[in-house]
């Protein structure tokens, strides 16, 4: 681990110490060689009633703007004793943000765009240590912005942004969480998507950048 990935470990370590009032002793390991910019995502990925952190890291296979493909789980053992739980090894590269999706009375899940460009899957994480689950083709998906239910019809969606090359324009859509299938494209393009409760109706909003 160089000296980047290990103030990153170092740093969150300090954030659960502090939390919990506790003092706590921090590893480091091996191959983890910087955060990776798929980033960090809470959630109860096990289903306990805790709180769990993962964090995305690169490794000696590469580069961090190529993905991540490393994982932490931080978090709080069967003990109450906080520290990183477990590390996965991906077999693909994870290329844009984790992002949520809560579900209410299960374990936490996690979606995040694979691969890149034409070749990009939606994979969906959970447990812990984190795994692929499920994998949804979507081959022109360059990130997963949220997850929820935008048009209240009691069905998670995914929100994201959809493009045809690393450098094109991208396109805000809704996709169907389980099947993938496309719901609903935006006309213009844009640089960000987010979405949330605006007004007094059950469904969603979405909120555009760029």
């Amino acid at each position: 681990m160089d000296v980047k990935g290990k103030r990153v470990l170092a740093a969150l370590a300090l954030v659960a110490t502090l939390q919990a009032g506790t003092a706590g002793a921090w590893e480091d390991y091996p191959g983890f060689l910087g955060p990776g910019h798929a980033g960090i995502a809470i959630g109860d990925f096990d289903g306990n009633g805790k709180l769990e952190a993962a964090v995305t890291g690169y490794t000696q296979g590469g580069y961090y703007y190529y993905g991540s493909q490393l994982l932490a789980v931080l978090g709080a053992d069967a003990a109450g004793k906080l520290g990183v739980r477990t590390m996965s090894m991906l077999p693909v590269q994870l290329t844009g943000p984790l992002v949520p999706a809560p579900r209410e009375g299960q374990a936490d899940r996690l979606a995040v765009v694979a691969g890149e460009g034409t070749t990009s899957q939606i994979v969906i994480l959970g447990g812990v240590p984190l795994r692929i689950l499920r994998t949804i083709e979507a081959p022109l998906v360059r990130r997963v912005t949220a997850i929820a239910d935008v048009d209240a019809d009691g069905r998670l969606d995914i929100v994201a942004l959809i493009g045809t090359g690393s450098w094109s324009d991208t396109y805000p859509a809704v996709l169907d969480y389980e099947t993938g299938a496309v719901k609903w494209t935006g006309a213009n393009a844009v640089t960000d998507v987010g979405v949330a409760q605006l007004d007094g109706d059950a469904a969603l909003e979405l909120i555009m950048a760029g």
